[in-house]
């Protein structure tokens, strides 16, 4: 464990500009425990100070930090159920990446069946959004890369719900457009219905659209 002071106040050259925001702050008073990676192992919250002033940080010390290194401890020894517990308290903090979460669902996998679920669809959310990283949505013409991988995503893991997930399959419905694929039209306009988009003028839109399409023949392959 490091410590760590945030300015909040624009220093030029300060290193970490966006790191309040990024590990959970939103405005002082914030209080953090990071480990030497900057990964959140506590924070202390605003009514927990007014509660106990500078007890506070012993009690969040004595308590989230000291049972996060008790439980890895325990967990390097191959307790199966600490590891189950401490890669899920890891989680619960957001400190693994794409490939770890990967490699945790894959073949063999120590974790239990609703705990694959949970991370499944973290890893699907930010998978999405590394591949919708650098869009314009104003230029449709430059979906063919995003679309790409999106659809190649959703085949392997699918794709998400919410924002990230309407936002992708407005990506894939733009491009089986340009490309006039009905069938990846059809499939990507039901998902974006299924997700809540049923604002009369979307459907009736790509209703007429996907009816040209099926009039016509496809044009352009990928």
């Amino acid at each position: 464990m490091v410590p760590f002071l945030h300015v909040t106040s624009k220093v030029d050259g300060e290193p970490h500009p966006n790191l309040l925001q990024e590990k959970g702050g939103a405005g002082p008073p914030y209080i953090a425990f990071l480990d030497a990676q900057a990964n959140l192992l506590a924070q202390v919250s605003y009514a927990k100070m007014r509660e106990l002033g500078v007890g506070a940080f012993a009690a969040a010390l004595e308590g989230d930090v000291a049972s996060f290194y008790a439980l890895q401890k325990k967990a390097a020894t191959g307790d199966a159920a600490a590891k189950r517990e401490f890669f899920m308290r890891r989680f619960e903090l957001d400190h693994q990446g794409i490939d770890e979460l990967r490699a945790a669902i894959g073949k063999g996998t120590f974790l239990t069946e609703d705990q694959v679920a949970e991370v499944k669809d973290r890893l699907v959310e930010m998978l999405t959004n590394k591949t919708l990283a650098g869009l314009d949505e104003s230029k449709p013409q430059t979906f063919a890369p995003y679309a790409k991988k999106l659809l190649a995503q959703h085949a392997d893991l699918g794709l998400p719900e919410g924002p990230a997930g309407l936002t992708a399959w407005f990506v894939i419905l733009e491009d089986a457009w340009l490309r006039r694929d009905a069938k990846t039209f059809g499939i990507a306009f039901t998902a974006m219905k299924a997700g809540g988009m049923t604002a009369k003028s979307f459907v009736t839109k790509n209703t007429a659209r996907l009816k040209e399409l099926n009039s016509k023949p496809k044009e352009v392959g990928r």
